[in-house]
């Protein structure tokens, strides 16, 4: 097998905004709750951040495809968040999930990016979001023994 997908049917978009000072991933996850989204793709996150933490690939000799994820580095900012997208899912414990990558962009415009993880990266002016819900599938998020990663499966139901 060489891909997995999931055909949605019902294109229902959520375009909306995280207000200032609420976490990134914290605001995704309420903005998809109260909208009842449970599987959906970020299709475009743009706006502003006071400061970043993300984990980046780095080399891994032990690793089964030869890379591990960094220690998770802090960001000072301001920052422009320029580009993120993602998927929006659950754990094996139906536990939810967002899988978030992007890029930012300091004061002296060098550009940064990664995976964005939990509990650093706050919204300074804004963040104005695009979600395509995933109405006939499930995303799941479980470890992957071939890659040592934790990936997505898609499922259709």
């Amino acid at each position: 097998m060489k891909t997995e997908a999931i055909v949605s049917n019902n294109k229902r978009f959520i375009v909306g905004r995280i207000l200032p000072n609420v976490d990134l991933i914290e605001g995704i996850e309420v903005l998809c709750k109260e909208n009842e989204i449970k599987s959906g793709v970020i299709i475009s996150l743009i706006g502003s951040l006071s400061c970043g933490k993300i984990v980046y690939p780095i080399s891994d000799e032990n690793s089964k495809i030869g890379i591990k994820y960094s220690e998770e580095t802090n960001i000072e900012g301001p920052l422009e968040l320029l580009s993120c997208q993602g998927y929006i899912g659950e754990d094996e414990d139906g536990e939810f999930q967002i899988h978030l990558h992007g890029l930012m962009g300091n004061e002296n415009m060098e550009i940064i990016g990664g995976h964005f993880v939990p509990n650093g990266n706050k919204v300074l002016a804004t963040a104005e979001i695009t979600i395509m819900e995933v109405d006939e599938g499930n995303l799941i998020r479980a470890f992957d023994e071939k890659l040592g990663f934790p990936l997505f499966n898609f499922r259709q139901i």
